[in-house]
């Protein structure tokens, strides 16, 4: 006699490929949760350093105009900024010396300035950055760039304020003043007949 019941094996089957699907379905919602966690984390590190980026660039800006004397210089070593001991008081131009947030080093790539110094610095990963525009005026040259390493984060060299004016010539009499009006510019020529 049948009951309508299937048998407890058959059961015992259909139970075991439910919890398999289960499983699956699981496993590849939580592959999706760490890879976008992952991500979120790597978009974190990126905007840590643009954050210690700018600290740095806004250090040795500091450090270049706040010269004893009026002197403008570069820092020669990063912990110069720490501690610039240029003045009887040691100043401080950045809190610390933070590590690179990309590849977690302490050691930053430096760039160079003109006479000697440090103009700047940028990280040393190679890694694809995620943001690729919408970045400040000071760093409209990291759009589109490949690398974390080619984002350069350079205090401008500062040019020296001059007395005068190299596109105002100087008028008689030593006063720097603007050059008198262009000559007017010829009207239209006279037609026949305009006699």
């Amino acid at each position: 006699m049948r009951t309508g019941r299937a048998p407890l094996h058959r059961q015992q089957g259909m139970a075991y490929m439910w919890l398999v699907v289960i499983l699956l379905v699981m496993s590849v919602l939580l592959g999706r949760t760490t890879e976008l966690a992952a991500t979120q984390a790597e978009r974190d590190r990126e905007a840590d350093l643009l954050y210690v980026g700018r600290l740095y660039r806004q250090a040795i800006k500091s450090y270049i105009e706040r010269g004893p004397g009026g002197t403008k210089a570069y820092p020669k070593e990063l912990s110069d900024l720490v501690s610039d001991k240029r003045f009887p008081q040691p100043v401080r131009h950045i809190r610390k010396l933070y590590p690179d947030p990309i590849t977690g080093n302490a050691e930053w790539g430096v760039l160079g300035a003109p006479g000697g110094g440090i103009l700047g610095v940028y990280s040393k990963s190679e890694k694809k950055p995620f943001k690729q525009s919408g970045f400040v005026e000071d760093e409209l040259p990291f759009e589109n760039q490949q690398r974390y390493s080619d984002w350069k984060f350079l205090a401008q060299p500062v040019a020296p304020q001059s007395t005068t004016n190299p596109t105002t010539p100087t008028q008689p009499g030593g006063n720097n003043l603007p050059s008198p009006l262009p000559p007017p510019k010829p009207g239209p020529k006279a037609l026949p007949g305009d006699g």
